[in-house]
């Protein structure tokens, strides 16, 4: 797909994410049955080095991955972790309704269509209760909430926690049950050993999982142990080259290290292949922000605003470091009116009056972060926008009591 909307070739695509074949694909639903055509080529000459099509119902969907997982190592003469074969040959059957509903439910939420992914998972956890993954789903769910609802993480957190006591209880075992539980022990219950175990688990159960190193990775970065934080993401790359969003990910994490140069050549080469990618757009605003240049900063970040209220902070910080109080006051004023209506974290209100160099109320606003248990708080220590408070003592007291101290 990246290849046929860049005008790519094959060839070049796979030779600017450096990898060595590429996968293409189709899947076809008919009634109750599918059917998986899956073509590897070899990326430098686009010759076919396996092909092969797979057919079954529904349910079989779990055996089918499994199958074309395994010949695709073959193929390339990979080898899978052993923990990773025996998942995959111990994976249990599913009732192909609930393996629908859950599949239909991850591409909702995903899409940040959150009421329509919490009914797809409880139907899918209906009709197949003793099916862990569709509990997963429900945390999950619960944790998006915060950052597209009206809903408080404190008032989440015990529904997340329960949805995933009982994906744990039914199987210890999966992956994607062991990276949730590391995602609310980080960014909600600021339990930072536990959730680094945690990760660690969801990784030794499943060695493939690009996004358990993902979100290792950013856990790592908000504990300032930014090199081991590349290291997990260069690994997420290579397990999935081709999403743009890891890439930019990658880029960020140059930015919260202070490598600024590093971070925007990373950002330009993400826009090279998907000009209107919003997350790279809007870190290279940032990253322009830091280097001083503020009104390619504002330009660059403006059309990307939109709706959202995190990017509305973002450039209300912009424009207060340009001195654009104005338009700083007008963002304010714009997260205030959505404060009546639905939950606004107040670290996003933090980062403007830190930018209108307006401390009591930028530290009176990381405090009240720290009363709502904010996830984005995680973060503290690496905003670089966020630096000039950092000799506070009342900051300072923050970090620890962050930390626990």
């Amino acid at each position: 797909v990246m290849a046929e909307e860049t005008k790519q070739s094959l060839g070049e695509l796979a030779g600017r994410l450096g990898v060595d074949a590429v996968v293409r694909g189709s899947i076809r639903k008919v009634g109750d049955s599918v059917r998986v055509q899956v073509r590897l080529h070899q990326a430098k000459d686009s010759v076919v080095i396996l092909e092969k099509d797979y057919q079954g119902s529904l349910g079989d969907l779990p055996r089918l991955q499994q199958e074309i997982t395994v010949a695709i190592s073959d193929a390339l003469s990979a080898k899978l972790e052993r923990a990773e074969r025996t998942r995959l040959a111990e994976r249990p059957a599913v009732d192909q309704r609930a393996y629908d509903a859950y599949l239909r439910g991850r591409f909702h939420l995903e899409r940040g269509e959150s009421e329509q992914a919490l009914q797809l998972f409880q139907q899918a956890s209906r009709i197949a209760p003793e099916w862990a993954a569709p509990y997963v789903g429900l945390a999950n769910y619960y944790t998006s909430l915060p950052f597209s609802t009206d809903v408080a993480p404190a008032e989440v957190l015990p529904k997340a926690r329960s949805s995933l006591t009982q994906a744990l209880d039914l199987d210890e075992t999966l992956a994607e049950a062991h990276a949730a539980n590391a995602y609310i022990r980080a960014y909600y219950e600021w339990d930072w050993r536990s959730a680094e175990r945690e990760f660690r688990r969801a990784i030794e159960l499943r060695p493939s999982y690009a996004d358990a190193y993902f979100s290792y990775s950013r856990f790592l970065a908000s504990r300032r142990r930014l090199d081991e934080a590349i290291a997990q993401l260069a690994r997420a790359v290579e397990l999935d080259p081709l999403s743009l969003e890891l890439r930019a990910n990658r880029a960020l994490l140059d930015y919260f290290a202070g490598r600024y140069d590093e971070a925007e050549r990373r950002l330009k080469e993400v826009l090279q292949t998907d000009s209107t990618d919003v997350l790279a757009t809007w870190g290279l605003g940032l990253v322009a922000e830091q280097q001083g240049r503020l009104d390619e900063a504002i330009a660059i970040l403006e059309p990307v605003v939109g709706a959202s209220l995190n990017r509305k902070s973002s450039i209300g910080h912009t424009y207060a470091v340009a001195g654009k109080t104005v338009q700083a006051r007008r963002i304010l004023a714009e997260l205030r009116a959505a404060e009546g209506e639905r939950y606004v974290p107040a670290y996003w209100f933090a980062l403007v009056h830190a930018g209108l160099g307006e401390r009591e109320q930028a530290l009176r606003y990381l405090e009240r972060a720290f009363e709502e248990r904010s996830t984005i708080l995680a973060y503290l220590l690496i905003d670089p926008r966020l630096a000039p408070l950092r000799s506070e003592p009342r900051f300072v007291a923050l970090a620890r009591r962050l930390e626990g101290e």
